[in-house]
């Protein structure tokens, strides 16, 4: 693999982080709607820098076996890459789950308070479509816009 194709990748994955956070943001600012724009914006900007950051760390290493087995098996079908991104952003909220669990003083105390089934069901909502969004950002940066897929719009050559 060469330096200009590492750099690529590197810069894809930022790319998917950044629209991942800014998608969880929007997300759970949604559920805790602010009293003007201004606000909402403001909210919205420390949202998608702070899950951007969140995403960063927490999708690295699933992200990375992904990312390896794309390359290797030369997979270019965008569909691949949500479907990825989905896994991902369930895997690595799962991973957070149960570690928040096995932290806590009562683990499962918190799954009986009223309510929690829906937060967690939004919550399993929000992360699988900003996955996949971020699958899809992914591959239009590593995949599509270097030319290096068959479908779609080609590229033509220089």
């Amino acid at each position: 693999m060469s330096f200009k194709r590492l750099a690529t990748l590197t810069v894809a994955y930022l790319c998917a982080c950044l629209t991942a956070g800014s998608i969880f943001g929007l997300g759970f600012e949604l559920w805790m709607p602010s009293s003007s724009v201004a606000e909402l914006l403001r909210a919205l900007f420390f949202f998608a820098a702070f899950y951007s950051v969140f995403v960063i760390l927490f999708a690295l290493i699933p992200a990375a076996v992904g990312i390896v087995v794309a390359e290797r098996a030369a997979i270019d079908r965008p569909r691949w890459f949500a479907l990825g991104g989905a896994a991902i952003g369930l895997g690595s909220l799962g991973i957070m789950t149960l570690s928040m669990l096995i932290l806590s003083n009562d683990p499962f105390g918190r799954l009986r308070d009223p309510g929690v089934d829906i937060a967690l069901a939004s919550d399993i909502a929000i992360v699988a479509f900003a996955g996949a969004c971020a699958g899809l950002m992914f591959w239009t940066v590593a995949v599509w816009l270097p030319g290096r897929t068959r479908i779609l719009w080609p590229r033509a050559a220089p």
